[in-house]
């Protein structure tokens, strides 16, 4: 990874998220983990899949926030939902500018 995007990783999330994905949960399944069954009776995927990636994306970080055990990972998954959003924001926009362009004459 090049020092650039690391700085700005940090910049825009904080801690590094690899640091806080690889630390060890005893106990858990890695295709099902507990902070995402045990706190409602839906896996989210069940309704994620239905989104967008942006915008399943950033609820599956809301959903997960402050279930994985310390303040900095549930900061961590709140600010990655807000990189998402702002994604999606930013591409909504765009388009929307790309289509409110007035359709240019051909010669």
């Amino acid at each position: 990874m090049s020092d650039l995007w690391a700085a700005h990783r940090q910049e825009q999330l904080g801690p590094n998220p690899d640091d806080v994905m690889n630390r060890p949960r005893t106990g858990d399944d890695p295709t099902n983990p507990t902070y995402y069954k045990d706190r409602y009776e839906i896996e989210p995927w069940r309704i994620l899949r239905h989104m967008g990636f942006l915008r399943g994306n950033a609820m599956k970080y809301i959903w997960r926030a402050g279930e994985k055990g310390s303040s900095s990972d549930e900061i961590l998954d709140l600010r990655k939902a807000i990189w998402y959003l702002t994604k999606e924001v930013e591409n909504l926009e765009n388009n929307s500018t790309l289509r409110q362009s007035p359709p240019t004459p051909s010669t």
